[in-house]
């Protein structure tokens, strides 16, 4: 019996195949981490339109809630919500496609935050059971668990996001959320940011939780560098605040209440920026069926506007990144 041959591409029609992929990513602008349908979805930041997936659920993701580009070019997610399938995950940062399962195991438990350290060390905050874990950046082999909660006040409670300062230090926002000792979690302990020197392990509470906004509690997540050299901060029970990074001082706030008609059940996600400094965040309403929507802040503007209107496409979005510009030539 004859066997069927496998179909072979030519050079040339490969070449135009990955022409036409790069062409449409140049209108998907905005990746976002899609945390109920397990995937990661292109959203074009000019039109609103929201794109085929550019990670598909099939490869195994589980709350992709965080999408970070490493230094190599590659888009790293965090995935998984019990001991057993958090992980690390690897695509390639141009077309989507998975690489490999970077960094998993340790202890990691809920991986919410991703970051790259200049010490060449990958740390991820394991959500759960209250660590921050580092892995070798360039293999992805486990190093040490650099620092855990035990539930005491100003500790490492809930952590959420990384981010490396301009000072070097790791900054980390904390969710406040600890064991409550009958098998779940509670919100005991404040939310708050906090700044760890990395040769140390010593930290201290940069930003003490502020005060409550629209949901009357407080819930810090997602960190950003803004163009200006601030720190950016969302709160996952609405709101972005503003800090200078030199006196730890409130500058300002925008609100990420969903534009008219305005409700009360929104939560936000992650926030990013683009090359022109506007800045890009995603919301869903719980109340809602968890339907999303990306909502941008203009420079100097106060007011969100919708890049997509609330859609079923969008289920409980939190991840949010800006495709670097040399994926969208």
């Amino acid at each position: 019996m004859t066997l069927p041959q496998p179909l072979l591409l030519s050079p040339i029609l490969l070449y135009f195949l990955a022409q036409a992929f790069v062409a449409s990513l140049a209108h998907a602008t905005l990746l976002v981490g899609n945390t109920h349908g397990n995937n990661i979805l292109m959203v074009d930041d000019k039109t609103g339109q929201i794109g085929s997936a550019f990670v598909s659920s099939d490869v195994g993701l589980d709350f992709p809630d965080s999408l970070v580009y490493g230094p190599d070019g590659n888009l790293y997610v965090s995935s998984g919500t019990t001991k057993e399938n958090s992980a690390i995950f690897r695509f390639n940062g141009a077309t989507g496609e998975f690489i490999d399962i970077f960094a998993q195991g340790n202890g990691m438990l809920r991986p919410y935050g991703v970051a790259f350290g200049p010490d060449d060390k990958l740390y991820v905050s394991s959500f759960r059971n209250n660590k921050i874990i580092r892995f070798d950046a360039n293999t992805g082999e486990f190093i040490d668990v650099f620092a855990t909660g035990d539930g005491a006040a100003n500790s490492l409670n809930g952590p959420n996001r990384l981010l490396f300062g301009p000072d070097g230090a790791l900054y980390v926002t904390t969710q406040g959320r600890v064991a409550d000792g009958k098998g779940g979690f509670a919100y005991l302990q404040d939310s708050q940011v906090l700044r760890y020197d990395t040769a140390t392990g010593i930290s201290d509470v940069f930003i003490e939780q502020p005060e409550a906004g629209e949901l009357d509690f407080v819930s810090l997540l997602d960190m950003k560098i803004g163009p200006e050299g601030y720190l950016y901060v969302s709160d996952f029970a609405n709101g972005i605040r503003v800090y200078d990074f030199e006196t730890a001082s409130l500058i300002k706030t925008f609100s990420t209440t969903f534009p008219e008609p305005k409700e009360r059940s929104n939560y936000a996600g992650a926030i990013t920026f683009d090359t022109e400094g506007n800045l890009y965040t995603v919301g869903f309403n719980f109340k809602q069926n968890n339907i999303g929507a990306v909502l941008k802040i203009e420079d100097n503007s106060d007011i969100p506007t919708f890049v997509t209107t609330p859609t079923s496409k969008l289920n409980r979005p939190v991840g949010i990144t800006y495709v670097p510009f040399e994926f969208r030539q």
